[in-house]
């Protein structure tokens, strides 16, 4: 791996300003990581063996029926990603 330090930059800035060319370094920045918070959550899933439906209990119909399927639907607890739901409803 081939790194730039500044002394290795700096005969390239002055030779290129004498020509009036501009050299730009471009590195690549650490990105932040982001980190998932995982939770255990209520989810609801289908009960049926062909089906692999499942929704979390903050977006369960009153009627607790598969979307997918039709089926009936068990509660569960699973370890899912933590989600925002600071949403506003529309108005």
């Amino acid at each position: 791996m081939n790194i730039l330090t500044k002394e290795a930059v700096a005969p390239c800035l002055t030779r290129n300003a004498d020509k009036r060319r501009l050299l730009m370094y471009f590195a690549k920045k650490n990105a932040e990581e982001q980190v998932t918070i995982m939770e255990e959550t209520v989810v609801y899933a289908c009960e049926s063996e062909l089906c692999n439906g499942w929704m979390r209990q903050e977006f369960v119909m009153d009627n607790h029926s598969c979307p997918m399927c039709g089926g009936a639907l068990k509660e569960e607890v699973r370890e899912l990603p933590q989600i925002r739901n600071d949403f506003r409803t529309f108005r």
